[in-house]
């Protein structure tokens, strides 16, 4: 748990991951933000199995962020990494939104994402879902012998003012 901010750091085991990147119905040129991006293997992943989007995560904890520096440096692959509050990333050139972060922040991300996401946004959430809104798809997946659920929303303005 990080002691400033009250978030632990939990990396993704890969059979998450790579369900969380098979979810999405990717056509080729979308620009994908990983919030909260750990060590950056969520990122890495749908670059390699989409080599032409365009990947940004941001992590706001300097050791995960330079884990997930080199982790991009020994992947070889084209992935932005920012080293700033998730608070701070512009989305609103977001085509896809991947969340595992706890509902506390969650909660405190929606007025963002209702100032800056555009109707379509494809958003996976690991574990938590986004309140108020009804997911296109619940899958549950094995975890630690117990299991976690993935949410996939796409975001509609509409709905997301609605449910405050």
């Amino acid at each position: 748990m990080h002691a400033v901010l009250g978030v632990p750091y939990v990396p993704t085991p890969m059979n998450v991951v790579r369900t969380m990147v098979e979810l999405v119905p990717f056509r080729g040129s979308e620009t994908v933000y990983d919030l909260g991006c750990g060590d950056g293997r969520l990122l890495i992943a749908a670059k390699k199995t989409h080599p032409e989007i365009r990947a940004v995560g941001c992590e706001i904890v300097p050791t995960i962020w330079l884990l997930a520096v080199l982790r991009r440096f020994l992947s070889r692959t084209d992935v932005t990494l920012h080293l700033r509050s998730v608070f701070a990333e512009d989305l609103h050139d977001a085509d896809v939104l991947f969340l595992y972060i706890m509902p506390f922040l969650i909660a405190k991300l929606m007025p963002k994402f209702r100032r800056e996401l555009k109707t379509g946004t494809v958003i996976v959430c690991r574990s938590f879902p986004l309140p108020g809104l009804e997911p296109l798809t619940i899958q549950t997946l094995p975890w630690l012998g117990s299991t976690t659920s993935l949410f996939l929303y796409r975001w509609n303005q509409s709905a997301a003012k609605t449910h405050t």
